[in-house]
């Protein structure tokens, strides 16, 4: 299943420094001890990817 968005935007408020939320989510091995899956590419620049593969496809 492919799942295709315009934009979206997320809004949390964490208690850790900036840095490290940051690196939560740039660092694949970071993002995978927290968010699970197998796959993680984000592309921080304006118009970036985002790709989150958290398993198997369901047909």
């Amino acid at each position: 299943m492919t799942v295709t968005h315009a934009t979206f935007t997320l809004e949390r408020t964490y208690h850790a420094a900036p840095a490290r939320v940051f690196g939560a989510w740039a660092d694949p091995a970071a993002k995978a001890r927290w968010f699970g899956g197998e796959t993680h590419e984000l592309d921080f620049r304006t118009g970036g990817d985002w790709l989150d593969k958290l398993g198997e496809e369901l047909k």
